[in-house]
């Protein structure tokens, strides 16, 4: 296995109380589980909201219903969970587990977010397009995301590709006011904040 998975088992059981949110756990399965376009969702609220609870219940109810769900949570200096290269070689360890698909090694040596686009794109033509299946990728805290100093243009370009390939959704979470929201946003695809 050439991607390195972080164990969130901590981050995410600190989330685990989620309570009220059925509407809203509702409305993400009927946007990236039922039939349907593949979109970026980005879930916002203030500090302590709930947002990293909403995204932790749905991720444990869809690996509950036998789901793949590749997820990441950034957290601003924890673990290097705030490192590009490291959050898409995490992604992308889990995908190969998953789906017992293999990353060539000259793709390891890529841009984190060509790197990405291209392990999604795939597990997009061997397993999702030929089965007619869906895949939700998970990321959590994008306001954690502090890129360096030196990096010009679309922060977010440091590990998320600018396009999604077919069967492949993206959910986030970040503060409602954050750069980062408008950033997805101007992706290519359909674009749903909650």
């Amino acid at each position: 296995m050439s991607g390195q998975r972080f164990v969130y088992d901590s981050e995410r059981q600190r989330h685990e109380k989620s309570v009220g949110r059925a509407e809203l756990i509702a409305r993400l399965d009927r946007l990236l589980v039922d039939p349907g376009a593949d979109c970026w969702v980005v879930v916002t609220g203030g500090p302590g909201m709930g947002k990293s609870a909403i995204l932790t219940t749905w991720l444990a109810r869809r690996e509950a219903a036998g789901a793949a769900v590749p997820h990441h949570f950034i957290r601003r200096g924890a673990y290097n969970w705030d490192d590009p290269s490291q959050l898409v070689s995490s992604l992308v360890a889990q995908l190969e587990e998953r789906f017992e698909l293999p990353e060539p090694e000259a793709d390891e040596r890529l841009h984190p977010a060509a790197r990405l686009h291209r392990m999604l794109s795939r597990v997009s033509s061997h397993q999702l397009a030929p089965r007619n299946e869906r895949l939700v990728v998970v990321i959590d805290g994008l306001d954690e995301y502090d890129p360096p100093a030196t990096t010009a243009g679309e922060p977010l370009a440091a590990f998320l590709p600018h396009a999604l390939p077919a069967g492949v959704s993206v959910l986030c979470a970040s503060r409602h006011r954050h750069p980062y929201v408008a950033s997805l946003a101007a992706r290519d695809g359909e674009f749903v904040q909650i």
